[in-house]
């Protein structure tokens, strides 16, 4: 597989390098040299050994352009901003027994932008609007709790539902989705709201809602729709990606992200 960049081209930057170095390190990982050479990029390894650590400072090495607004990104819109973007509290946090990260330095090198180094000497981490611009969605662990087991959704979504905006994955996307899974999906809709979403499907005369689908169906239904919706260019990061699907669907789901990627998304997972 070529970069889409040999034979396309897209306005943002490309992630190419991430580097780790200094006796501190960054949850144990004291040394890091790690290049990017394909569009669809799958970091392997064993538990503990800093996958996830890889996929947040990927995401970090990007700041959001004008209007892009990352999942799940702690950072709110600051008066007269239309965006915002991931910072360091995403993804690290000093808990009571944690050791303070000093003396580490990063660095992100890139095709189309300049190299961006950093070296931890203070609370602050960067100066984030130093970053290339490129929209960036992180797909984390917690999106496989099961609607049912989240008491927040129950609540939210057993009252009028009336203001809820609806969405649908295209046709496109819907067979992507019935392949995968391996059964044909008639109608497959996302109800949301300002804070919550759910998912709601159709296949003949049944439907069904996240309260009651497989946990793999509803994380495979979500991820689909960012995929989707995101913009072209934008860099999809996916913790876990196999997380709730059977070997075969995600044999499968591998296939199709190859289709997809040609939308000029990079989809970097773990």
């Amino acid at each position: 597989m070529k970069w889409w960049q040999s034979e396309k081209s897209t306005e943002y930057a490309t992630l190419r390098h991430i580097s780790v170095s200094g006796d501190m390190g960054i949850r144990g990982i004291k040394r890091l040299d790690l290049d990017f050479h394909y569009p669809l990029t799958v970091v392997c390894g064993k538990n503990g050994s800093g996958k996830t650590t890889v996929l947040a400072l990927a995401a970090l090495g990007f700041h959001s352009p004008p209007g892009h607004k990352p999942i799940n990104a702690l950072r709110k819109p600051r008066r007269g901003e239309n965006f915002t973007y991931y910072t360091f509290q995403d993804f690290f946090f000093k808990g009571p027994s944690d050791p303070d990260i000093t003396g580490t330095e990063l660095s992100w090198t890139y095709k189309g932008a300049n190299t961006i180094t950093i070296k931890k000497r203070t609370e602050k981490w960067m100066h984030y609007e130093r970053r290339p611009r490129r929209p960036v969605h992180y797909l984390g662990v917690r999106r496989i709790v099961p609607a049912i087991e989240q008491n927040v959704l129950r609540l939210h979504f057993r009252s009028d539902l009336s203001g809820m905006k609806t969405k649908s994955l295209n046709s496109e996307f819907r067979k992507y989705l019935s392949n995968i899974m391996g059964r044909a999906y008639d109608e497959t809709d996302i109800m949301s709201s300002s804070s919550y979403s759910l998912r709601k499907c159709k296949i003949g005369e049944s439907s069904f809602s996240s309260f009651n689908s497989g946990s793999g169906e509803d994380i495979l239904m979500e991820f689909l729709y960012v995929l989707q919706e995101c913009p072209t260019g934008s860099l999809i990061i996916v913790e876990e990606i196999e997380l709730g699907l059977h070997p075969e669907a995600v044999i499968r789901l591998a296939g199709h992200l190859q289709d997809i990627i040609l939308r000029l998304l990079a989809i970097l997972c773990g």
